[in-house]
């Protein structure tokens, strides 16, 4: 009785005793991208949100129609109160852009005026580090 007792204790004192598995610093680069960007859209600075994006994203939504967007969307939210990452993809081609180095991120959020939603926010490495090329909100 005791053995079976004292096994998972002594099982559970070596797993407390590893260290934690670090985040790679990819994805801890590619995340501090995308999350420096949703920042400037909690703050509806759509401007400066449109100048950090890549320059697929620019090509791809005029900046009027961003401005809009993002104001109509994000606006009755209110504030965001918190964001955590759910996952990270690395691909190297997504279909509308061709080959790249991607991450696709999925956050879990929550806003003043909304207690769940789903961002997903869409990088790609360049030579000016990682940029958002695609934002959906859900």
């Amino acid at each position: 009785m005791r053995r079976g007792f004292l096994l998972p204790l002594v099982a559970l004192a070596i797993a407390a005793a590893l260290p934690a598995r670090a985040q790679d610093a990819r994805s801890t680069e590619a995340q501090d991208a995308a999350r420096a960007w949703l920042a400037l859209a909690d703050d509806n600075d759509a401007d400066a949100a449109y100048a950090a994006a890549g320059d697929k994203f620019r090509r791809q939504v005029p900046q009027a129609q961003w401005t809009k967007a993002l104001a109509d969307t994000r606006t009755p939210l209110g504030k965001n109160l918190r964001r955590t990452v759910v996952s990270t993809q690395f691909v190297d081609r997504i279909k509308v852009f061709g080959k790249g180095d991607y991450a696709v991120m999925i956050f879990r959020s929550s806003f003043a005026n909304r207690d769940f939603a789903q961002e997903q926010v869409t990088v790609e490495k360049t030579a000016k580090g990682w940029q958002v090329i695609g934002y959906f909100f859900r």
